[in-house]
């Protein structure tokens, strides 16, 4: 089993230094496609992302068509409030500020043939918007711990099955909103109580609650740790460096924060806003964001990174599609903080 994983990572590794290698190519063949569109002007790109995270997007969206998406961060209440008052003509955000503006009205229907090739998961209600990415919370097991282990944990329920021993690790709940998303959905999924009584159990062989997503990876990877609960992107990411790394996708499911666009009232009648909303279901956007260590798993399930990494099978839980009321998202991380954490 071991060392058929490590031939799985050996081909991973050998899938994406192709796909890189191949991205100018593929790029020139995405820009052949566009020549004879009408995408002159400009283009509002309304966004919670980090700049160093979109960036690297409108750059290489600008060399191949010659439209430079001006991108905006904001947080999410003001990107709402941009969107009431008629700016911008796209927005990409994460999935909490895309539902609260589908409920607003602030979306048109976004269909096109490559928002169609993703699943119905990731579409907001009547195509309000599309997931382009998403990041799963998965397990990740030092490569050399695996060779003591008569199975891997393939469930979250089989965390507590391990030897008494084993030293875990993860991103402490209120600490990153992909971590609560999980404590969130378990609880939804399991029930509050049996979710809570679950993490009690594996308090006493918990070694660190991070304050940062990438932490587990790195302890995992440099043999402080186990087995973590981690951010699938940032498995991945220290599994590029060379850290000794199995990533394990849970069997019963697994909680993930998605990334998706929309196309706002103002963007009606803008090519430009449906077009860069297609380009980014592309290989050549997420071979962007990947020669910027920026690992997101994407939705459109006939791209390289999805064939690389997720194969078929996974299960992700289900979202509602009104996101949860601040308020009591705040009782059940506090419910975590008194009953587990500090005990």
């Amino acid at each position: 089993m071991i060392r058929r994983s490590m031939n799985r990572l050996a081909a991973i590794a050998a899938v994406l230094v192709t796909a890189l290698l191949l991205l100018p190519f593929m790029s020139s063949l995405y820009a052949d496609r566009q020549q004879g569109a009408n995408h002159v002007g400009k283009l509002t790109v309304l966004t919670t992302l980090p700049v160093e995270a979109v960036a690297p997007l409108a750059a290489e969206y600008g060399r191949i068509t010659g439209v430079i998406p001006e991108f905006v961060p904001l947080d999410g209440p003001e990107l709402q409030r941009r969107v009431r008052s008629r700016q911008g003509e796209l927005v990409l955000a994460d999935g909490e500020t895309l539902r609260k503006i589908a409920v607003d009205g602030g979306f048109i229907p976004y269909v096109s043939e490559a928002s169609d090739q993703v699943s119905e998961s990731f579409h907001g209600p009547n195509d309000a918007y599309v997931g382009v990415w998403y990041d799963p919370m998965v397990l990740a097991v030092n490569s050399d711990y695996c060779k003591t282990l008569e199975s891997l944990p393939l469930t979250w329920r089989e965390l507590e099955a391990l030897p008494p021993k084993a030293r875990l690790a993860m991103t402490d709940f209120p600490a990153a909103s992909a971590s609560a998303e999980l404590f969130v959905c378990l609880s939804r999924v399991y029930g509050e109580n049996d979710t809570l009584d679950f993490f009690r159990r594996l308090h006493p062989r918990i070694t660190q609650y991070a304050k940062y997503l990438s932490t587990p990876a790195r302890m995992a990877g440099m043999g402080e740790a186990d087995v973590v609960i981690v951010s699938g992107s940032e498995a991945v990411r220290y599994i590029e460096q060379g850290y000794p790394l199995r990533l394990i996708w849970p069997e019963d499911g697994t909680s993930f924060v998605m990334t998706g666009v929309g196309i706002t009232e103002t963007g009606r009648e803008s090519s430009i806003a449906a077009a860069f909303a297609d380009w980014l279901l592309t290989d050549e956007a997420m071979l962007v964001m990947r020669s910027h260590d920026l690992f997101y798993m994407p939705t459109n399930p006939t791209a390289i990174a999805t064939k690389a990494f997720i194969g078929k099978g996974h299960v992700l839980f289900e979202q509602p599609e009104a996101p949860m009321e601040t308020a009591e998202r705040q009782r059940l991380l506090s419910r975590w903080v008194k009953e587990v954490r500090m005990k």
